[in-house]
């Protein structure tokens, strides 16, 4: 769905039908993170409403958006998901001296067993 006259925003939905997970709309299926992308409020309410619309009309049971540090006015909101931001210092050495010690030496373990990046 996008918004073009009134406002500018974009918020994609995939329908998900599934015997085990159930009859909904998400945002971002398999990512963590994503959602409504919007530069107005009112582009924000049109494209909710649609979403709601959309809803509606396919017998979901809800919308699941996934947004990061955002919660929406009126928009039920699922916290199942942890997303991790680590802050990176300007060269490698000082990004490993930020690391405590049992947390370099998982690194190191890793590195050991052939985890590559």
């Amino acid at each position: 769905m996008r918004v073009t006259e009134s406002g500018q925003g974009i918020l994609p939905l995939v329908h998900v039908r599934s015997k085990l997970f159930g009859n909904f709309l998400i945002s971002v299926p398999f990512v963590n993170y994503g959602g409504l992308l919007y530069k107005s409020d009112l582009a924000a309410d049109l494209l909710l409403e649609e979403a709601e619309g959309l809803q509606r009309s396919l017998g979901a049971t809800h919308v699941e958006l996934r947004h990061v540090g955002e919660t929406l006015k009126g928009i039920p909101t699922r916290l199942h998901k942890v997303t991790m931001i680590l802050d990176l210092a300007p060269d490698i050495d000082a990004q490993w001296r930020s690391f405590n010690a049992k947390l370099r030496n998982q690194i190191r373990k890793a590195e050991k067993s052939g985890a590559t990046i």
